[in-house]
């Protein structure tokens, strides 16, 4: 990736790292298939790089067909520490490693060199193996769980795992799971190097009842149970990242091979499937809406227009409300706090000087916009007309249908716009704000309230409703009587 991914660093950690397959000591091409220190690595394999004859390359990759690229746990700004860890698994690099490197780290520039901490590990081992040779060896290992593992299993529709040897297996392949056969008392652990989905069902217990999709690398661990009940007891994912998912209409995250991934295209949202108490940490790289319902809630009750970069924790719920969002950050934006706690973007439009004209229009307001402040100061229009502010959509300005109330010198009903002031004195200069906030984005009603002060007496103060044709995209300060601006300017800030 070409941006930090701070929430993956945040899961994986700065200490240590999620453990690589194998790890490299000399120079290497950082693209395609192939051997490092006798271990075939295929698309998916995490990799240490710690040879390249440019040091700034070193660090952990995703291997792939193509050009590799930096993991997500280990590609922005606060991912490395001195003395981060990781532990590779497999080939005669085989050990846990910590990054010898000074701090500060910045991946991409910094020269990393990662050393091998677990020597004595080999020493350990080989001393075993030694003092095991002998023709009591075999029966010695059995004691031991690490030799307890048979030969692997195809998953299959009925994994038989009562005729699989040893305490754990690998089960391959990726064929769904709907059963399972474990006499009752027994125990088996299971590796999976495919990713078949694990289907609930009255003999097959998964939690919550749900079904699992697995993925390479997923341990699990099977009981056996009266009347051929199979329990899952326990599930531990090789890593939380998951491939990437295709935005649409609607999207099982229950059967996501990850709990943190990223969601491409631009197909709207309108639901999502996700057990109670699950929880799913996603990355937007288009720019789909989230629509709002009773069973997929937004913060707000309000749709959600989603940009490239966003990103969202999605929560499972109960069956009134099957999933929310429970949180949504706006990516590529600087946000700014509603009182709501919501994050929202905020735009500052040029101000707009009012010494001249019938009418002041502020058009072109952006789709998605949740609440707009107009700002006045020291606007007059030299007569005792009224100042109103009027909503419109794509069909122009709208001058009926507000409903409210206005306070200043007199008090009044609203009609024909949001009041400023009541036109009573001659040259009334205003100054100060109103506020103006989307109430229902199914019928575009507008809540406003306002208080402005005057340079020659009192506070005028004005709340009410208006309901447009559409979507709101314009807002225009008038003069009920059509009277020229005379002094001061005004300015609009709005919201997403």
């Amino acid at each position: 990736m070409a941006t930090t991914f701070r929430e993956a660093g945040l899961v994986a950690g700065a200490a240590t790292k999620n453990p690589c397959r194998v790890a490299s000591d000399s120079n290497i091409t950082l693209s395609g298939e192939q051997t490092i220190d006798g271990i075939a690595v295929v698309s998916g394999d995490r990799v240490l790089v710690n040879g390249q004859t440019d040091g700034t390359e070193n660090g952990i990759y995703e291997a792939d067909t193509g050009a590799w690229s930096r993991t997500k746990d280990c590609d922005g700004s606060y991912d490395l520490v001195s003395g981060t860890a990781v532990f590779v698994r497999d080939g005669t690099n085989a050990g846990i490693y910590y990054l010898d490197t000074a701090d500060p780290i910045t991946i991409g520039t910094t020269s990393l060199s990662w050393n091998l901490a677990s020597t004595n590990l080999a020493v350990v081992s080989a001393f075993m193996q030694t003092v095991l040779d002998d023709t009591t060896a075999v029966a010695a290992r059995q004691t031991l769980i690490i030799d307890k593992v048979g030969a692997a299993v195809a998953s299959a529709a009925t994994l038989d795992l009562d005729s699989a040897t040893g305490d754990a297996v690998e089960v391959s392949g990726s064929v769904t799971i709907t059963a399972i056969t474990l006499a009752a008392g027994v125990k088996k652990w299971c590796v999976f190097s495919g990713a078949p989905l694990l289907t609930a069902s009255a003999n097959l217990k998964c939690f919550g009842d749900y079904d699992i999709q697995l993925k390479a690398g997923d341990i699990c661990l099977f009981s056996g149970e009266a009347s051929s009940v199979v329990r899952l007891g326990y599930h531990q994912r090789w890593t939380e990242f998951g491939s990437d998912v295709v935005a649409a209409a609607s999207l099982n995250f229950d059967q996501t091979n990850g709990k943190i991934f990223d969601i491409t295209g631009n197909t709207n949202i309108a639901g999502v499937t996700l057990g109670e108490g699950r929880e799913r940490f996603v990355r937007f790289t288009g720019t789909p809406t989230l629509t709002h319902s009773s069973t997929f809630a937004m913060p707000g009750e309000a749709d959600i227009e989603v940009q490239s970069g966003d990103r969202a924790l999605f929560v499972g719920g109960n069956a009134a409300a099957a999933v929310f969002v429970g949180a949504f950050q706006r990516g590529k934006i600087r946000p700014a706090i509603l009182s709501t706690g919501i994050m929202s973007a905020s735009s500052l439009q040029t101000e707009v000087s009012t010494t001249s004209g019938t009418n002041i229009d502020f058009t072109g307001i952006p789709s998605g916009v949740k609440a707009i402040d107009i700002m006045l100061n020291g606007v007059q229009c030299g007569t005792t007309s009224e100042l109103l502010i009027q909503l419109g959509d794509s069909g122009g300005i709208e001058a009926t249908g507000y409903t409210g109330g206005y306070s200043g010198v007199a008090t009044s009903t609203l009609s024909t716009g949001f009041k400023c002031n009541d036109g009573s004195n001659n040259q009334d200069t205003l100054y100060g704000a109103m506020r103006l906030t989307l109430q229902s984005s199914s019928d575009h009603t507008w809540a406003c309230q306002s208080v402005f002060g005057t340079s020659i007496v009192g506070i005028r103060a004005c709340g009410g409703i208006k309901s447009l044709s559409g979507e709101l995209d314009r807002v225009r300060l008038t003069s009920r009587d059509g009277d020229t601006f005379a002094a001061g300017s005004m300015s609009i800030r709005y919201q997403a």
